[in-house]
């Protein structure tokens, strides 16, 4: 997306649909950004600007849009930034139009809690090829690059091959909602990390009464690096700490989540190294990559990463119900798949259901009901509708894969 007659990147006017603190200090970010120009807001109450850095004034002169649907006209309006709503029944259903009408949209994650919701927005996103950006900012961090750097050197980075990846968080409190959507961040940049993650066991005290303030997950993925993720007893500050152990050392990163810089320590054989990352904010960061995918440039962390994150952390409760590991099968959701899966769970009942019928009109046979010969045309009808919709799934993959012949494929 760029000006035709100077080659410059094109102003991208947006607008804001709801606000959390995530979504604020993009606000804030939005209005000094020489990329984004501020085109209005929906859905946000002015008391929450009141302690957000004097933007009440502002706002005022911004226009607000009386309904949300009016985000959808993309003459108007050239991406949507999401936050997470009280409703989430609401706020899924205004998703669903924005992915439809291909308006590009940054979403705070995780925006809802349903893990079916991700997958579903996914395959509207893969058919409409529209821009759908989490906002993970924490992966983007240069610290959390460093320690990826390290996990792919293997046994040539400073302390040897990665083996043991831990996370601890500090929360002001530790209920089941806040734990979740605190790991459904977290968890991504594990992954950024070590790697994703096949196997999750989760453990919350006494089995049956889960404590989330003694929550501890144990994760482990393909590149053989255990992963924990706890929370800690100490609520007086917020923040994290990351710590990767190899055979010949380990790294240390402290996660501030005030203004301080994140700063990372390595320990070895010799002295301690100790990095400081200053200069780097997490709104600008994600912005670019928002910008990035607007302009149809491949980025990292996308849509599907959010669906992992969402879907590890549904996890933790069927974890914790079952008291015992649970593995992790990753697939594509896609709508074909989808099909597939229901036709073949059809297919299965529909031959069940004919030996017991079979055997069911024997028995009536010996028993001389009359009109039993009907069963057979009834039958005939089942399957004909069954494999007729079997042959349309075929007639519509093949016209879709002729009409995309002869063109490259879309980007997105």
């Amino acid at each position: 997306m760029s000006d035709v007659a100077t080659g410059t990147p094109a102003t991208i006017r947006v607008a804001f649909l709801g606000a959390d603190e995530t979504t604020l200090e993009l606000l804030m970010a939005v209005l000094e950004s020489p990329r984004f120009e501020l085109a209005g807001f929906c859905e946000l109450d002015p008391a929450e600007l009141s302690g957000a850095g004097g933007l009440a004034p502002i706002m005022a002169k911004v226009r607000s849009f009386s309904s949300w649907e009016m985000l959808l006209e993309t003459g108007q309006l050239d991406a949507v930034i999401v936050a997470r709503g009280t409703d989430a029944d609401l706020r899924t259903e205004q998703l669903r139009k924005l992915v439809q009408v291909e308006q590009p949209a940054l979403v705070s994650h995780p925006v809802v809690d349903s893990m079916l919701v991700y997958y579903e927005l996914d395959m509207i996103r893969r058919d409409t090829k529209s821009v759908l950006v989490p906002e993970l900012a924490d992966r983007l961090h240069p610290a959390v690059q460093a320690l990826a750097e390290i996990v792919r050197q293997g046994e040539a980075s400073p302390i040897g091959k990665a083996e043991h990846l831990v996370m601890e968080r500090c929360l002001p409190t530790s209920t089941k909602q806040l734990v979740d959507r605190q790991f459904a961040r977290d968890v991504d940049v594990i992954r950024a990390i070590a790697g994703d993650m096949t196997r999750l066991g989760a453990m919350a005290g006494a089995p049956g009464v889960p404590n989330y303030a003694a929550l501890g997950v144990q994760m482990h993925g393909p590149q053989g690096i255990d992963a924990r993720w706890s929370v800690l007893a100490i609520q007086a500050a917020c923040g994290a700490k990351i710590t990767l152990t190899g055979a010949r050392g380990r790294v240390t990163v402290e996660l501030d989540s005030v203004d301080a810089p994140w700063s990372m320590e390595t320990q070895t054989a010799g002295a301690p190294q100790r990095r400081e990352f200053a200069g780097w904010t997490s709104a600008d960061a994600v912005l670019a990559q928002f910008a990035a995918a607007i302009d149809r440039q491949p980025i990292t962390p996308d849509w599907v990463d959010a669906c992992r994150a969402v879907e590890l952390t549904e996890t933790i409760e069927r974890s914790l119900k079952k008291s015992r590991t649970i593995e992790l099968y990753y697939e594509d959701y896609t709508e074909d798949a989808t099909f597939k899966g229901t036709m073949a769970s059809v297919g299965c009942g529909l031959l069940l259901l004919t030996l017991l019928l079979l055997v069911l009109v024997g028995v009536l046979e010996q028993m001389k009901v009359p009109f039993l010969g009907v069963w057979r045309y009834a039958v005939v009808g089942v399957l004909g509708v069954f494999l007729l919709l079997q042959l349309l799934l075929l007639t519509s993959k093949k016209r879709s894969s002729d009409s995309g012949a002869g063109r490259p494929p879309a980007e997105g």
